[in-house]
Parts: C-alpha cells; structure tokens; sequence
C-alpha cells in the first residue's frame, strides 16, 4: 500500500511537471526565436502594442499544456493504474490551470534571459532542472536543506504541485 501511494504520487507529480515543462520550453523557444530571425527590432518598431504582442507568446502553449497533463493522465489511468476514484475535479482542473499560468509567466520570465544569451536551451534547461529538483517533484520539500527549500517556494510549480496531489486524495482548494 505504501508503495503503491509513493508511485501514485511519483506519476502524479510528474504529470503536473509536464504544464510547465512545456510552458517553459515553447515560450523560451519563441522569445529566442524572435532574436535569431531578426522579428525583434520590427516588434520594437511596430505600432501595435508589444505588451500584448510579449503576453501572446505564451497563448498557444497553454492550451497545449492542458492538452498535455490530460493526456498524460489518462495515459496513467490506462497503463499504470492511477486511482481516480477519490479525485475532486473542481481542485484537479483549477489545480491544473494555475499552474499552467504560473508556467507561463516563468516561460515569459526566462525567456527574457534566452534573448540575451545565444543558446536559449541553456536557461530553459537550469530552470526546468531546477523545478524537477526543488519542487517537490521527485523528492519532498521537506526534505531539502533550510535556504534550498525557502528557494523552492519561489518556482512556479512548488505550491500548485501541492493542491494538485491533494486534488487526488479528494481534498478541496480550501484545505
């Protein structure tokens, strides 16, 4: 039983990791992408707004990220036995969306660093590295040293990894 709950939980976490991983890599990759093709001077001198322009990078990547958690998880539903039965959908999904746009303004944040530096992998790899490590992810936050763990509260998965996890055990956002 206890083992069955630490997979349970494994594959949980790794499936919420995918929002992220996926944010992270499509939004990095446009932002540097604008700088390698030469698009970024023409936003600068365009007269549309490169606020919404700048926000817009990260549009088509969240609905693929949900895409990609749902499909992940009915894969594990499907192949692994993942239980459902107690699963509050409500805290699944709301769960699911912050944590894709949380995702996102990480993409958008790390993406400013892949326009200044040539190999834009580099930052998407440190950042998701360190999401895998530090969040909760693979080993608990608990169990990280003091300053590791105060870092941990400031990635974008840490907490949505939480209420995620808590949403297959039945609890509510609430709780």
């Amino acid at each position: 039983e206890v083992k069955a709950l630490a997979a349970q939980s494994y594959v949980v976490g790794m499936a919420a990791y995918q929002i992220p991983f996926i944010l992270l890599g499509g939004i990095t990759n446009c932002l540097a992408r604008d700088r390698f093709f030469g698009t970024l001077p023409f936003l600068y001198a365009s007269r549309g707004s490169r606020t919404v322009s700048y926000f817009c990078k990260g549009v088509f990547h969240y609905p693929n990220a949900i895409l990609a958690v749902s499909i992940v998880l009915f894969a594990a539903w499907l192949f692994l036995g993942l239980d459902f039965s107690h699963l509050n959908w409500l805290s699944l999904v709301v769960s699911a969306l912050i944590i894709a746009a949380s995702g996102t303004a990480a993409g958008l944040f790390i993406g400013n660093f892949a326009i200044i530096i040539n190999d834009w992998a580099t930052a998407y790899g440190a950042f998701a590295g360190a999401m895998l490590a530090l969040t909760g992810v693979v080993s608990p936050v608990s169990s990280l040293p003091g300053f590791v763990s105060i870092i941990s509260q400031g990635l974008p998965l840490t907490r949505g990894l939480v209420a995620f996890r808590a949403a297959f055990a039945g609890e509510s956002l609430a709780t």
